[in-house]
Formats: structure tokens, sequence, C-alpha cells
């Protein structure tokens, strides 16, 4: 239930597949999300070898740096690889920028993939080749696999989606469990204790939106709790909310046989 290679059996084509591989040696592979930042850093150090770095005058026509990332004023169709070192962005060459996009410092996409108007990526977000991030769609802190696609009014928070996964309008990932007065006003952070067969296999997380394996789908205004895993070809059915928890490979949630 815990292996890698089970959630995701296409990992081997991902590109970025190093971050939750080394991860998986010592540690449960979602605590990949602990190190985006520290990963991206490094790609583009890597990537600074082959790829011109590109100095914010240099930016293609329609790019403007902002301080804290990218903002896209029209429409943008890369011919070649993008490394901003500044920014902390690397995009590689295919990938389409709509007018409206707004890209966040510690961003890298493979190619071909598109980015819709209205699309938000606050930052720490690592995704693959030929992935749809569509309009209104906000990502933070994210790892999206290959062909994956979040098209419209979607929320991915802290979490990580397989290859093939698609987001029906208006899935929503919580990531964040129910704070008190208390602990809010005292910036206190609550841990996310996941159960497996009704042992904690992890309480160390206190941000976790969904662990989605390959060839996920999710229903038009689905929504889920922190720390949700669903096992590969998963399917959950509109307007539903899936709750915290370890769901085996072909689950299908729907509003009556959700447990």
């Amino acid at each position: 239930m815990l292996n890698i290679s089970t959630y995701f059996p296409s990992l081997e084509e991902f590109r970025f597949k190093k971050l939750l591989k080394e991860t998986n040696e010592e540690k449960p592979f979602w605590h990949a999300l602990l190190s985006i930042q520290g990963f991206i850093h490094t790609l583009i150090q890597e990537q600074k070898k082959n790829v011109q770095s590109i100095a914010s005058e240099e930016l293609p026509k329609g790019l403007i740096p902002d301080g804290k990332g990218l903002l896209v004023t029209q429409e943008v169709h890369l011919k070649t690889a993008l490394l901003s070192e500044t920014e902390n962005i690397f995009l590689e060459a295919g990938v389409t920028l709509e007018a409206g996009v707004v890209i966040g410092a510690y961003t890298i996409a493979d190619k071909n993939s598109t980015f819709r108007q209205g699309a938000y990526l606050r930052g720490n977000v690592i995704i693959g080749k030929e992935c749809v991030i569509g309009h209104t769609t906000e990502l933070k802190n994210s790892i999206i696999m290959n062909h994956t696609e979040a098209g419209h009014f979607n929320y991915v928070g802290d979490s990580i989606l397989g290859s093939y996964v698609n987001l029906g309008a208006g899935t929503k990932f919580a990531n964040l469990p129910f704070r008190t007065t208390e602990e809010k006003k005292e910036g206190r952070k609550k841990s996310i204790p996941l159960l497996l067969n009704r042992e904690v296999v992890d309480k160390s997380m206190t941000k976790l939106g969904v662990i989605a394996g390959d060839g996920v789908e999710f229903g038009c205004n689905s929504v889920s709790c922190p720390g949700v895993f669903l096992g590969v070809s998963s399917i959950v059915y509109p307007n539903v909310t899936i709750r915290k928890g370890f769901y085996p490979p072909q689950t299908r949630i729907s509003a009556t046989n959700l447990v």
C-alpha cells in the first residue's frame, strides 16, 4: 500500500522522478513535498550548463518578472527552454502560456505542458510533460506527473498526482486540518496522523492534500479532506467529499459507498 511503484507505475517516465525515489530510500515518499524548493534550486543550477540563463531583460515578449515570479501578459509558446535563475523558474521547450497566467518562483515544467488563462502557480511546483493546468486553477507545493490535467477551477496544494490523472471542474484538495482559535492565534501547526489498518504510519505532516496514483479520475466538484491516498485507477464520483485515509487501487468512491 505504501510502495511508491504501486502508486506510480509510470514513474520511470517522469523526468523529475529523482526527488521521489531518493526520498523513498529513507522516508515515506510523500515527504518529497518537504524538499521541492531545494530540488528545484539544484536542478536549475544543473540546467545552467545546458541552457543559457535568460536575464529579465531578455525574457520573451509577454513575460514580465515581478520579483516573485513571472506574469504572462500575452500568449507565449516556448520554442526553446526558458531558464530564469533570478526567478528560479525552468520551463522546457514546447510549453504554452496563455495570457493571465501567474508563475511563482521555484517552478519547473517539462515539455509541451499548457497553462491556460488564469492559472496560478504559487511556487514550489514540479510539472511533468504534456500536462494541462487550466483556468482559475491554483497549484502550490505539489508534484504533477506526465499527462495529468487540472483544467478548470481546481485547487491542488501539498499533493502528488501520478500520470494520466484528471481533475473534473471544481475539484479541490483540502490540505490543512481544522485548528482552534487559540491554535491560530499562537501560530501552532497541527499534524495530520495517517492511519493504515488502524496503525499510525506517519504523523509528521502538517499540510498534506492528496496522493493520487496513476490514472485516478476526480468527478466535478469533488472535495478531499487532508491526507487522502488514492490507489491506481480509482474513481471519485462528482460532488463527493473524500475522507482522509488510504484507498486501494480501482476504488470507486460515491456518496453511497464512502466509508
